[in-house]
Protein backbone atom coordinates (compact mmCIF):
# COMPACT_ATOMS: atom_id res chain seq x y z
CA UNK A 1 0.00 0.00 0.00
CA UNK A 2 1.47 3.79 -1.16
CA UNK A 3 2.51 5.83 1.89
CA UNK A 4 1.96 8.73 0.19
CA UNK A 5 -1.78 7.63 -0.48
CA UNK A 6 -1.70 7.01 3.18
CA UNK A 7 -0.75 10.16 4.28
CA UNK A 8 -2.12 12.20 2.29
CA UNK A 9 -5.75 10.11 3.34
CA UNK A 10 -4.51 11.16 7.06
CA UNK A 11 -3.72 14.70 6.29
CA UNK A 12 -7.33 15.42 4.54
CA UNK A 13 -9.22 13.92 7.36
CA UNK A 14 -7.04 15.95 10.22
CA UNK A 15 -7.95 19.11 8.07
CA UNK A 16 -11.71 17.74 7.90
CA UNK A 17 -13.55 18.67 11.48
CA UNK A 18 -16.35 15.80 10.98
CA UNK A 19 -16.37 12.56 9.55
CA UNK A 20 -16.08 11.86 5.90
CA UNK A 21 -17.70 9.11 3.94
CA UNK A 22 -16.68 6.48 2.47
CA UNK A 23 -17.96 7.27 -1.39
CA UNK A 24 -15.64 10.75 -0.96
CA UNK A 25 -12.45 9.04 -0.18
CA UNK A 26 -12.65 6.85 -3.04
CA UNK A 27 -13.65 9.70 -5.65
CA UNK A 28 -11.17 11.38 -4.04
CA UNK A 29 -8.20 9.24 -3.65
CA UNK A 30 -9.01 6.16 -5.62
CA UNK A 31 -10.19 8.05 -8.74
CA UNK A 32 -13.32 6.05 -8.80
CA UNK A 33 -16.46 8.60 -9.77
CA UNK A 34 -20.29 7.60 -8.63
CA UNK A 35 -19.50 4.75 -6.76
CA UNK A 36 -21.91 2.68 -5.21
CA UNK A 37 -21.66 3.24 -1.73
CA UNK A 38 -21.75 -0.22 -0.24
CA UNK A 39 -18.64 -1.42 -2.74
CA UNK A 40 -17.39 2.41 -1.61
CA UNK A 41 -17.59 1.05 2.05
CA UNK A 42 -15.72 -2.14 0.90
CA UNK A 43 -12.76 -0.55 -0.78
CA UNK A 44 -11.73 2.00 1.99
CA UNK A 45 -12.34 -0.35 4.63
CA UNK A 46 -9.49 -2.74 2.59
CA UNK A 47 -7.40 0.47 2.31
CA UNK A 48 -7.54 2.13 6.33
CA UNK A 49 -8.16 -0.69 8.70
CA UNK A 50 -4.66 -1.80 8.93
CA UNK A 51 -3.66 1.69 9.62
CA UNK A 52 -4.66 1.84 13.29
CA UNK A 53 -4.46 6.13 12.93
CA UNK A 54 -8.15 5.16 10.99
CA UNK A 55 -11.68 4.83 12.58
CA UNK A 56 -14.94 3.88 10.72
CA UNK A 57 -16.97 6.08 12.94
CA UNK A 58 -20.74 4.97 11.89
CA UNK A 59 -22.29 3.90 8.16
CA UNK A 60 -18.83 4.29 6.46
CA UNK A 61 -17.93 7.56 8.11
CA UNK A 62 -14.37 7.68 8.11
CA UNK A 63 -12.18 10.00 10.79
CA UNK A 64 -8.78 10.01 12.26
CA UNK A 65 -8.50 7.96 16.02
CA UNK A 66 -7.60 9.58 19.15
CA UNK A 67 -4.26 8.53 20.75
CA UNK A 68 -4.25 5.70 22.97
CA UNK A 69 -5.33 6.89 26.45
CA UNK A 70 -3.03 8.45 28.34
CA UNK A 71 -2.04 8.22 32.13
CA UNK A 72 0.49 9.90 34.64
CA UNK A 73 2.15 6.60 36.04
CA UNK A 74 2.69 7.44 39.75
CA UNK A 75 4.41 6.16 42.75
CA UNK A 76 5.13 7.95 46.17
CA UNK A 77 7.90 6.55 48.16
CA UNK A 78 7.72 5.18 51.19
CA UNK A 79 3.97 3.73 49.40
CA UNK A 80 3.21 3.26 53.34
CA UNK A 81 4.05 6.14 55.47
CA UNK A 82 2.28 9.06 57.24
CA UNK A 83 2.19 12.53 55.55
CA UNK A 84 5.01 13.95 56.93
CA UNK A 85 7.40 11.29 55.88
CA UNK A 86 6.86 11.68 52.03
CA UNK A 87 10.70 11.11 50.27
CA UNK A 88 9.59 11.60 46.82
CA UNK A 89 7.28 11.17 44.14
CA UNK A 90 7.76 9.52 40.89
CA UNK A 91 5.96 10.64 37.51
CA UNK A 92 6.07 9.27 34.01
CA UNK A 93 3.87 10.17 31.18
CA UNK A 94 2.09 7.12 29.80
CA UNK A 95 0.78 7.53 25.84
CA UNK A 96 0.81 5.84 22.45
CA UNK A 97 2.16 2.66 24.30
CA UNK A 98 5.64 4.46 25.57
CA UNK A 99 6.43 6.19 28.49
CA UNK A 100 8.09 9.76 28.46
CA UNK A 101 9.03 12.62 30.66
CA UNK A 102 10.28 10.99 33.51
CA UNK A 103 10.28 13.12 36.61
CA UNK A 104 11.08 12.78 40.47
CA UNK A 105 9.85 15.36 42.67
CA UNK A 106 11.22 15.32 46.88
CA UNK A 107 9.45 16.97 49.43
CA UNK A 108 10.96 19.60 51.72
CA UNK A 109 8.61 20.45 54.31
CA UNK A 110 8.96 24.23 54.66
CA UNK A 111 5.40 25.70 53.79
CA UNK A 112 6.86 27.96 50.65
CA UNK A 113 9.37 24.97 49.44
CA UNK A 114 6.44 22.60 49.48
CA UNK A 115 3.61 24.14 47.84
CA UNK A 116 6.09 25.24 45.38
CA UNK A 117 6.83 21.52 44.86
CA UNK A 118 2.96 20.83 44.64
CA UNK A 119 2.82 23.51 42.45
CA UNK A 120 4.94 21.76 39.69
CA UNK A 121 3.07 18.74 40.34
CA UNK A 122 0.41 20.00 39.32
CA UNK A 123 1.68 21.71 36.08
CA UNK A 124 2.98 18.37 34.77
CA UNK A 125 0.35 16.29 35.80
CA UNK A 126 -2.41 19.00 33.88
CA UNK A 127 -5.67 16.76 33.01
CA UNK A 128 -4.07 13.14 32.75
CA UNK A 129 -5.84 10.72 34.86
CA UNK A 130 -3.57 9.49 37.68
CA UNK A 131 -2.31 5.88 38.05
CA UNK A 132 -0.95 4.75 41.10
CA UNK A 133 -0.09 0.74 41.92
CA UNK A 134 -2.43 0.70 44.54
CA UNK A 135 -0.48 -0.50 47.71
CA UNK A 136 0.22 1.39 50.68
CA UNK A 137 -1.47 4.94 51.16
CA UNK A 138 0.04 6.52 48.42
CA UNK A 139 -3.86 7.43 47.27
CA UNK A 140 -4.69 8.95 50.52
CA UNK A 141 -1.13 10.95 51.14
CA UNK A 142 -1.25 12.06 47.13
CA UNK A 143 -4.58 13.61 48.20
CA UNK A 144 -2.95 15.65 51.35
CA UNK A 145 -0.51 17.02 48.94
CA UNK A 146 -2.42 18.55 46.18
CA UNK A 147 -5.06 20.18 49.07
CA UNK A 148 -1.93 22.03 49.88
CA UNK A 149 -2.56 24.37 47.27
CA UNK A 150 -6.50 24.38 47.03
CA UNK A 151 -8.89 22.62 45.32
CA UNK A 152 -8.27 20.54 42.46
CA UNK A 153 -11.04 19.39 41.15
CA UNK A 154 -12.35 15.82 40.31
CA UNK A 155 -9.17 13.91 38.45
CA UNK A 156 -9.46 10.36 38.04
CA UNK A 157 -7.01 8.34 40.12
CA UNK A 158 -6.83 4.41 38.68
CA UNK A 159 -5.19 1.23 40.41
CA UNK A 160 -2.80 -1.02 38.74
CA UNK A 161 -3.92 -3.82 40.94
CA UNK A 162 -7.50 -3.37 40.59
CA UNK A 163 -6.97 -3.21 37.00
CA UNK A 164 -5.15 -7.08 37.48
CA UNK A 165 -7.34 -8.46 40.20
CA UNK A 166 -10.10 -8.05 37.33
CA UNK A 167 -7.93 -9.37 34.73
CA UNK A 168 -7.01 -12.55 37.02
CA UNK A 169 -10.20 -13.33 38.68
CA UNK A 170 -9.46 -15.29 41.77
CA UNK A 171 -6.02 -14.12 41.92
CA UNK A 172 -4.91 -12.32 45.60
CA UNK A 173 -2.19 -9.47 45.04
CA UNK A 174 -0.69 -8.36 48.37
CA UNK A 175 2.28 -6.44 46.89
CA UNK A 176 3.67 -4.95 44.15
CA UNK A 177 6.34 -7.90 44.20
CA UNK A 178 3.56 -10.46 44.39
CA UNK A 179 1.95 -8.44 41.25
CA UNK A 180 5.50 -8.06 39.42
CA UNK A 181 6.00 -11.82 39.90
CA UNK A 182 2.83 -13.10 38.04
CA UNK A 183 3.41 -9.90 35.08
CA UNK A 184 7.43 -9.94 34.67
CA UNK A 185 8.06 -13.13 36.63
CA UNK A 186 10.37 -11.13 38.89
CA UNK A 187 11.02 -8.38 40.86
CA UNK A 188 13.54 -5.90 40.94
CA UNK A 189 14.55 -3.76 44.32
CA UNK A 190 16.93 -1.32 44.94
CA UNK A 191 16.37 2.44 44.96
CA UNK A 192 13.18 3.89 43.84
CA UNK A 193 14.39 4.97 40.34
CA UNK A 194 15.36 1.44 39.79
CA UNK A 195 11.84 0.12 41.41
CA UNK A 196 9.69 2.90 39.65
CA UNK A 197 11.13 1.35 36.12
CA UNK A 198 10.10 -2.29 37.10
CA UNK A 199 6.45 -0.61 38.02
CA UNK A 200 6.70 1.24 34.79
CA UNK A 201 7.23 -2.81 32.67
CA UNK A 202 4.66 -3.45 35.29
CA UNK A 203 1.63 -1.12 33.64
CA UNK A 204 3.53 -1.82 30.15
CA UNK A 205 2.66 -5.86 30.45
CA UNK A 206 -1.14 -4.90 31.93
CA UNK A 207 -2.08 -2.29 29.02
CA UNK A 208 -1.03 -4.96 26.62
CA UNK A 209 -3.66 -7.35 28.05
CA UNK A 210 -6.47 -4.63 28.32
CA UNK A 211 -5.20 -4.07 24.43
CA UNK A 212 -6.04 -7.64 24.03
CA UNK A 213 -9.33 -7.59 25.62
CA UNK A 214 -9.94 -4.39 23.41
CA UNK A 215 -10.03 -1.91 26.47
CA UNK A 216 -8.76 0.95 24.78
CA UNK A 217 -10.34 3.97 26.37
CA UNK A 218 -9.89 5.48 29.84
CA UNK A 219 -14.08 5.29 29.89
CA UNK A 220 -13.65 1.57 28.55
CA UNK A 221 -11.31 0.75 31.47
CA UNK A 222 -13.04 2.41 34.06
CA UNK A 223 -16.59 0.50 33.36
CA UNK A 224 -14.38 -2.51 33.02
CA UNK A 225 -12.79 -1.92 36.88
CA UNK A 226 -16.48 -0.93 37.91
CA UNK A 227 -18.19 -4.06 37.22
CA UNK A 228 -19.85 -5.65 39.24
CA UNK A 229 -22.18 -7.65 37.81
CA UNK A 230 -22.22 -10.18 34.19
CA UNK A 231 -25.38 -10.30 32.04
CA UNK A 232 -28.23 -12.55 32.39
CA UNK A 233 -26.60 -15.98 30.61
CA UNK A 234 -30.59 -17.75 31.01
CA UNK A 235 -31.00 -15.54 27.29
CA UNK A 236 -27.96 -17.44 25.81
CA UNK A 237 -27.61 -21.12 25.22
CA UNK A 238 -24.01 -21.16 27.00
CA UNK A 239 -23.34 -20.29 30.75
CA UNK A 240 -20.24 -18.94 32.31
CA UNK A 241 -18.78 -22.38 33.36
CA UNK A 242 -18.51 -22.63 29.13
CA UNK A 243 -16.88 -20.08 29.15
CA UNK A 244 -14.09 -20.62 31.76
CA UNK A 245 -13.59 -23.92 30.04
CA UNK A 246 -13.14 -22.47 26.48
CA UNK A 247 -8.63 -22.90 25.25
CA UNK A 248 -6.62 -20.25 26.00
CA UNK A 249 -4.83 -20.83 23.24
CA UNK A 250 -4.95 -18.24 20.10
CA UNK A 251 -7.74 -18.56 17.64
CA UNK A 252 -11.00 -17.08 16.26
CA UNK A 253 -14.47 -17.22 17.69
CA UNK A 254 -17.77 -16.55 16.10
CA UNK A 255 -21.15 -15.66 17.35
CA UNK A 256 -24.42 -16.64 16.40
CA UNK A 257 -27.91 -15.54 17.33
CA UNK A 258 -30.91 -17.66 17.52
CA UNK A 259 -31.90 -18.10 13.97
CA UNK A 260 -27.78 -19.15 13.60
CA UNK A 261 -26.76 -16.37 11.70
CA UNK A 262 -23.80 -14.67 12.16
CA UNK A 263 -23.34 -11.66 13.69
CA UNK A 264 -20.03 -10.84 15.04
CA UNK A 265 -16.21 -12.53 14.38
CA UNK A 266 -13.24 -11.85 16.55
CA UNK A 267 -9.86 -12.86 16.89
CA UNK A 268 -7.81 -13.49 20.76
CA UNK A 269 -4.25 -14.28 21.84
CA UNK A 270 -5.97 -15.93 24.45
CA UNK A 271 -9.25 -17.08 23.01
CA UNK A 272 -10.67 -17.71 27.15
CA UNK A 273 -9.37 -14.63 28.13
CA UNK A 274 -10.72 -12.36 25.77
CA UNK A 275 -14.40 -13.95 25.67
CA UNK A 276 -14.77 -13.30 29.40
CA UNK A 277 -14.24 -10.05 28.84
CA UNK A 278 -17.14 -9.82 26.96
CA UNK A 279 -19.17 -10.61 30.25
CA UNK A 280 -17.72 -8.16 32.92
CA UNK A 281 -19.44 -5.31 32.19
CA UNK A 282 -22.71 -3.96 34.40
CA UNK A 283 -25.17 -1.25 33.26
CA UNK A 284 -22.82 1.11 31.13
CA UNK A 285 -21.97 -1.40 28.70
CA UNK A 286 -20.94 0.16 25.48
CA UNK A 287 -22.83 0.13 22.31
CA UNK A 288 -21.07 -2.53 20.27
CA UNK A 289 -21.38 -4.93 23.86
CA UNK A 290 -25.18 -4.32 24.55
CA UNK A 291 -25.59 -5.10 20.80
CA UNK A 292 -24.06 -8.28 21.18
CA UNK A 293 -25.52 -8.90 24.46
CA UNK A 294 -29.25 -8.28 22.74
CA UNK A 295 -28.46 -10.63 19.73
CA UNK A 296 -26.33 -13.87 21.05
CA UNK A 297 -27.39 -17.46 21.25
CA UNK A 298 -24.17 -19.17 20.38
CA UNK A 299 -20.29 -18.89 20.44
CA UNK A 300 -17.93 -21.16 18.50
CA UNK A 301 -13.88 -21.31 18.95
CA UNK A 302 -11.71 -22.07 15.99
CA UNK A 303 -7.59 -22.37 17.63
CA UNK A 304 -5.17 -21.61 15.81
CA UNK A 305 -1.32 -21.48 16.42
CA UNK A 306 -0.58 -18.11 16.21
CA UNK A 307 -1.77 -14.69 16.20
CA UNK A 308 -0.93 -14.27 13.27
CA UNK A 309 -3.04 -17.27 11.48
CA UNK A 310 -5.94 -15.79 13.99
CA UNK A 311 -5.87 -12.31 12.02
CA UNK A 312 -5.84 -14.11 8.80
CA UNK A 313 -8.52 -16.36 9.60
CA UNK A 314 -10.35 -13.35 11.05
CA UNK A 315 -10.54 -11.45 7.92
CA UNK A 316 -11.42 -14.30 6.12
CA UNK A 317 -14.69 -15.01 7.80
CA UNK A 318 -15.57 -11.48 8.25
CA UNK A 319 -15.47 -11.10 4.61
CA UNK A 320 -17.54 -14.86 3.79
CA UNK A 321 -20.04 -13.85 6.63
CA UNK A 322 -20.28 -9.87 6.61
CA UNK A 323 -21.25 -9.83 10.22
CA UNK A 324 -23.83 -6.50 11.15
CA UNK A 325 -21.70 -5.72 14.34
CA UNK A 326 -18.51 -6.20 12.44
CA UNK A 327 -19.75 -3.71 10.02
CA UNK A 328 -21.08 -1.08 12.70
CA UNK A 329 -18.25 -0.97 14.80
CA UNK A 330 -14.82 -0.35 13.99
CA UNK A 331 -12.83 -3.27 15.33
CA UNK A 332 -9.89 -3.35 14.02
CA UNK A 333 -6.60 -1.53 15.11
CA UNK A 334 -3.08 -2.36 13.38
CA UNK A 335 0.31 -0.27 13.74
CA UNK A 336 1.57 0.25 9.71
CA UNK A 337 5.04 -1.46 9.32
CA UNK A 338 7.27 0.92 8.63
CA UNK A 339 10.59 -1.43 8.01
CA UNK A 340 11.51 -2.72 4.74
CA UNK A 341 8.97 -4.67 2.55
CA UNK A 342 10.68 -8.08 1.04
CA UNK A 343 9.51 -11.48 0.41
CA UNK A 344 9.66 -13.84 3.04
CA UNK A 345 8.75 -17.24 4.57
CA UNK A 346 7.62 -17.21 7.86
CA UNK A 347 7.30 -20.11 10.44
CA UNK A 348 5.14 -20.39 13.02
CA UNK A 349 3.21 -22.68 15.80
CA UNK A 350 0.48 -24.68 14.37
CA UNK A 351 -2.58 -25.64 16.52
CA UNK A 352 -1.83 -29.61 15.95
CA UNK A 353 1.77 -29.30 17.93
CA UNK A 354 3.32 -32.02 14.99
CA UNK A 355 2.80 -29.49 12.35
CA UNK A 356 4.33 -26.24 11.26
CA UNK A 357 2.31 -23.52 9.58
CA UNK A 358 3.75 -21.49 6.87
CA UNK A 359 3.20 -17.97 5.70
CA UNK A 360 4.71 -17.73 2.27
CA UNK A 361 4.31 -13.92 1.90
CA UNK A 362 5.33 -11.45 -1.25
CA UNK A 363 4.69 -7.80 -0.44
CA UNK A 364 4.43 -7.08 -4.34
CA UNK A 365 0.91 -9.12 -4.22
CA UNK A 366 0.01 -12.14 -3.04
CA UNK A 367 0.19 -14.06 0.16
CA UNK A 368 -0.30 -18.05 1.17
CA UNK A 369 -0.48 -19.58 4.59
CA UNK A 370 -0.51 -23.64 4.52
CA UNK A 371 0.39 -26.18 7.22
CA UNK A 372 2.43 -28.88 6.99
CA UNK A 373 4.33 -31.68 8.60
CA UNK A 374 7.47 -32.31 9.31
CA UNK A 375 8.41 -34.18 6.45
CA UNK A 376 10.39 -33.43 3.45
CA UNK A 377 7.80 -34.82 1.27
CA UNK A 378 5.05 -32.30 2.99
CA UNK A 379 7.61 -29.29 1.64
CA UNK A 380 8.24 -30.98 -1.56
CA UNK A 381 4.78 -30.60 -2.31
CA UNK A 382 4.53 -26.98 -2.14
CA UNK A 383 6.07 -25.96 -5.06
CA UNK A 384 3.81 -24.51 -7.18
CA UNK A 385 2.37 -22.96 -4.17
CA UNK A 386 5.98 -21.29 -4.14
CA UNK A 387 6.14 -20.64 -7.63
CA UNK A 388 2.56 -19.08 -7.43
CA UNK A 389 3.13 -16.22 -4.67
CA UNK A 390 6.84 -15.55 -5.31
CA UNK A 391 7.49 -15.70 -8.95
CA UNK A 392 3.89 -15.33 -11.07
CA UNK A 393 1.89 -13.02 -8.23
CA UNK A 394 -0.91 -11.79 -9.05
CA UNK A 395 -2.73 -8.57 -8.24
CA UNK A 396 -6.17 -8.71 -5.91
CA UNK A 397 -7.44 -6.78 -3.40
CA UNK A 398 -8.25 -9.32 -0.92
CA UNK A 399 -4.90 -10.49 -0.84
CA UNK A 400 -3.51 -6.82 -0.62
CA UNK A 401 -5.63 -6.60 2.19
CA UNK A 402 -4.02 -9.95 4.10
CA UNK A 403 -0.78 -8.60 3.06
CA UNK A 404 -1.22 -5.74 5.26
CA UNK A 405 -2.21 -7.61 7.88
CA UNK A 406 0.61 -9.74 8.25
CA UNK A 407 3.01 -6.72 7.37
CA UNK A 408 1.31 -4.79 10.80
CA UNK A 409 1.34 -7.84 12.59
CA UNK A 410 5.45 -8.13 11.50
CA UNK A 411 5.45 -4.48 12.97
CA UNK A 412 5.24 -5.63 16.63
CA UNK A 413 6.67 -9.14 16.48
CA UNK A 414 9.33 -9.09 14.13
CA UNK A 415 12.02 -9.19 16.99
CA UNK A 416 10.48 -12.83 17.99
CA UNK A 417 9.16 -14.91 14.47
CA UNK A 418 11.13 -17.37 12.97
CA UNK A 419 11.65 -16.52 9.10
CA UNK A 420 13.64 -16.94 6.07
CA UNK A 421 14.34 -13.78 3.97
CA UNK A 422 14.19 -14.35 0.18
CA UNK A 423 16.01 -11.40 -1.39
CA UNK A 424 19.34 -13.77 -2.24
CA UNK A 425 17.19 -16.64 -2.84
CA UNK A 426 16.42 -16.61 -6.69
CA UNK A 427 15.28 -20.70 -7.55
CA UNK A 428 12.41 -22.98 -6.28
CA UNK A 429 14.79 -25.29 -5.29
CA UNK A 430 16.74 -23.61 -2.79
CA UNK A 431 13.40 -21.88 -1.24
CA UNK A 432 12.57 -25.94 -0.60
CA UNK A 433 15.73 -26.45 0.50
CA UNK A 434 15.85 -24.17 3.00
CA UNK A 435 12.26 -25.11 4.33
CA UNK A 436 12.99 -28.63 4.95
CA UNK A 437 15.89 -28.10 6.85
CA UNK A 438 13.95 -25.56 8.75
CA UNK A 439 10.62 -27.15 9.15
CA UNK A 440 12.40 -30.43 10.16
CA UNK A 441 14.32 -28.43 12.89
CA UNK A 442 11.43 -25.69 14.11
CA UNK A 443 11.03 -24.62 17.57
CA UNK A 444 8.10 -22.77 17.98
CA UNK A 445 9.73 -21.25 21.45
CA UNK A 446 13.18 -19.98 19.78
CA UNK A 447 13.65 -17.60 17.16
CA UNK A 448 15.55 -18.42 14.04
CA UNK A 449 16.23 -15.50 11.11
CA UNK A 450 17.50 -17.07 7.89
CA UNK A 451 19.55 -14.75 5.47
Amino acid sequence: MSTDLIEKIAAYLQEREAPVAATDLAERFLKIGRIHPHMAENLVATLLRPHRQFVCASDGLWTLAQPDFSFILAKIYPESCSMFRLHSLHLSTYCDGVFSRDAQFRFDYAVAALRRTVHSIRDYIGEHPILFDGFGNQRSNFAWLLAQTGDWGARPVLSLVKIARKLFAGRSFSSSEDLSALLLGTFQVGEPGVEFENYKAQALAIFALLREAEITTLASLRQFVQSRFMPDFSRFAFDVDDIANISNSPGVYIMRDAAENVIYVGKAKNLRRRLQSYFHAGDGAEAKLLAIWQRLDTISVIETGSELEALLLEYDLIRAHEPPINRQYGVHDRHPYRGERYSRIILLRAADENRVQIVLLNPAGRLKMVQVARRAADVRALRADIREVFQRPESDPAQRAKIEIAMSWLAQNSDHVSSIDLRRVTSVAEIVRLLQAHVAAFDPHARLVVY
